[in-house]
């Protein structure tokens, strides 16, 4: 139990003292959007677009980071100057946002309409609901889910569109991440409404990507539901291992079964391949051997979840995996030539292939620090 108390601590002052202090400073554009990416100096890269998700995730982060009581002022100031660019900026006529913008300018230079970035916008106004007030962040949430309804929504439950044109395939992480943001809207505004439209789209979620007798989730499924393989990302599998941790927590229910299978089977993986590597066919085999930063985090977040709602020796061996897990991202991971970047990807033999630091990385480093201080104060 010290141990991950210890390496806790240590990811906090990373964050606390590094991370955010360098993205607040460097990845802020004048114009309060955000550079996609800085080099390994620190320093933007020069990319003059960036993608909607981007700009999202880091209005998520600097209000995670005034709720965490970090720099409360400076981190008020970006996100209340922040919001308004981002709605101003991202969204088509429809209401639903599309992919990129130039970052000085605001405009849209990718205007596919898209649910998945939806959803992060979602998410930065629910986070972002104490810092620019309770009843506009809800009358901005209530006419994005509005335009989401008229534009995306499928009749019967049958989850929504990915994109504006519609795939030719259904895929599930658009709707992981879109249920994900029903979710943070229902914990910060206890919205009933919400959390039955969160379960309803559960329900299809569950239904169409989970494969219960693989233990896994698919990434796709072909149109029409015909179960076509697409093998499986270990990563997503940890996610939703959190995801339903948060749904159990949210609403006082028990932890899923399938919660476990997932579980156990990406932890199989990840232990064969040592790090949690970015899609495997349904039998094992490496498809991407890569890894991403945001793999790692999704795995400790899927280990913290079954330390702190599992039982047995569950328990015992996802605590002690989870402070390995969190050890390694700060001592290689977080290697990184300037302090408070990280090194995003490696591929099968051990070599950094990043040329740069995204900055869509840090909403995931940052949730799971979060969820990594607050199961290790739990857990005490």
């Amino acid at each position: 139990m010290k141990q991950l108390h210890t390496i806790a601590d240590q990811l906090w002052d990373w964050m606390f003292n590094h991370a955010w202090p360098l993205w607040s400073a460097q990845g802020l554009h004048e114009s309060y959007r955000f550079h996609e990416t800085l080099d390994f100096a620190g320093c933007s890269s020069g990319d003059p677009e960036s993608r909607v998700r981007t700009q999202a995730r880091q209005v998520y982060s600097f209000a995670l980071a005034h709720q965490l009581g970090w720099n409360k002022e400076l981190a008020a100031n970006i996100v209340m100057r922040a919001v308004p660019v981002l709605l101003d900026s991202v969204f088509r006529e429809d209401g639903i946002a599309g992919r990129r913008i130039d970052v000085e300018t605001g405009r849209l230079t990718d205007g596919t309409g898209d649910l998945y970035d939806t959803a992060f916008c979602l998410l930065a106004l629910a986070q972002s609901r104490d810092i620019i007030g309770h009843a506009l962040a809800d009358e901005h949430i209530g006419r994005i889910l509005g335009n989401v309804d008229k534009a995306l929504r499928f009749e019967d439950g049958n989850g929504y569109r990915e994109s504006l044109p519609e795939p030719p395939s259904r895929q599930q992480n658009p709707h992981m991440h879109f249920f994900e943001s029903l979710l943070l809207i229902f914990e910060k505004t206890h919205d009933a409404g919400i959390l039955d439209r969160a379960e309803e789209l559960y329900e299809f979620i569950s239904h169409l990507f989970f494969d219960r007798d693989a233990r896994l989730v698919r990434e796709a499924d072909a149109a029409g539901g015909s179960g076509a393989s697409s093998g499986y990302n270990p990563g997503h599998s940890m996610e939703w291992v959190w995801l339903m941790g948060y749904r159990s927590r949210l609403c006082g229910c028990e932890l899923p079964d399938f919660a476990y299978d997932l579980y156990e089977r990406a932890c199989e993986a990840n232990i064969r391949f040592g790090k949690t590597r970015m899609l495997l066919s349904d039998d094992d085999r490496l498809v991407d051997s890569s890894a991403r930063l945001w793999s790692q985090t999704e795995t400790l977040k899927g280990h913290l979840c079954i330390a702190e709602l599992g039982y047995g020796q569950h328990r015992v061996d996802a605590i002690a995996a989870a402070a390995k897990c969190a050890s390694d991202i700060h001592d290689c991971w977080l290697d990184a030539p300037v302090r408070g970047g990280w090194l995003d990807q490696f591929d099968e033999k051990g070599e950094v292939v990043a040329t740069g630091m995204p900055a869509s990385t840090g909403y995931h480093l940052y949730l799971a620090i979060a969820e990594l201080a607050r199961v290790a104060r739990k857990l005490v």
